[in-house]
């Protein structure tokens, strides 16, 4: 018995320590995401603007592939404040696209919050 309280305290810690990194839990503040940088290079954003949208605001932007092969990633958006600090509940979710070679598309994004002032774009 008392065995078995031990391997299930013990599997209840390994399950609050594997969170996946960055992930917020209540009462937390926002940290800033980080993707891969070596996906992210091949990436250009031109057109970007923020609009004003019911209930926030909306990143559009045209997303560029700059390499000369197809590309397959997922990316996301994250909303920052007046002093350039990540915003809670600012985070789109993951998007899976692929762009052939050079190839541009238009994006829009989910609402983010109406006190965003800036955004970056993380991919992987």
């Amino acid at each position: 018995m008392r065995i078995a309280l031990a391997l299930a305290a013990a599997l209840l810690a390994g399950c609050r320590s594997t969170a996946p990194s960055g992930a917020a839990h209540a009462g937390d503040a926002p940290v800033e995401l980080r993707g891969d940088a070596s996906v992210e290079a091949q990436l250009e954003i031109a057109d970007a603007r923020l609009e004003h949208v019911p209930g926030g605001v909306q990143a559009a932007f045209v997303l560029r592939n700059k390499s000369g092969s197809k590309l397959r990633f997922e990316f996301r958006v994250q909303a920052f404040g007046r002093a350039g600090v990540p915003l809670q509940g600012g985070q789109t979710a993951w998007v899976l696209l692929e762009l052939g070679p050079h190839e541009g598309r238009p994006v829009r994004t989910a609402a983010l919050p109406s006190t965003t002032e800036s955004w970056r774009l993380v991919a992987r």
